[in-house]
């Protein structure tokens, strides 16, 4: 039996992984265009690797599939309320606000902790459950987004 000849490192890390995400966003699309229809919960959890990295998983759950949206290396960084607060915005942006009906953290002191000035995760997922009727004051709650006739598509 012959190696298989890997291919160059270049080509992995340029032509292959682009062919490969695009593939997996053509097969994750119906999972994505369901979203629409019901919403999903943005889920997160945060953990430390083999050489105590700590890591914060962003996922997105519908009924019974989940996606996996995000890892953040938070080595280096303080992980307070506003950097718990970016990951969730950016999270929020990736799978579109219109989609999000809940946010579920662990229950970490980073994630529970009250004050800053950007998000209170205490109160503001309590807000983010109630405004998710409301969509439009979901957007405008969340991304300082002002609601217009983007929304009229």
């Amino acid at each position: 039996m012959g190696i298989f000849p890997h291919p160059p490192y270049n080509r992995l890390r340029t032509t292959l992984l682009a062919q490969e995400k695009a593939r997996l966003r053509k097969l994750l699309q119906p999972t994505r265009d369901r979203w629409v229809k019901k919403g999903l919960s943005l889920c997160s959890d945060s953990w430390s690797d083999g050489v105590n990295r700590p890591i914060i998983n962003v996922m997105a759950a519908y009924g019974t599939s989940t996606i996996f949206v995000d890892s953040i290396d938070a080595s280096g960084k303080r992980k307070d309320v506003a950097f718990v607060a970016e990951v969730f915005i950016q999270a929020i942006k990736e799978v579109g606000p219109e989609n999000v009906v809940q946010v579920i953290t662990d229950n970490g002191a980073n994630f529970t902790a009250a004050g800053g000035d950007k998000f209170d995760v205490d109160v503001d997922v309590c807000d983010i459950a109630d405004l998710s009727i409301n969509k439009p004051d979901l957007r405008r709650a969340l991304l300082d987004v002002e609601v217009g006739e983007e929304d009229e598509d």
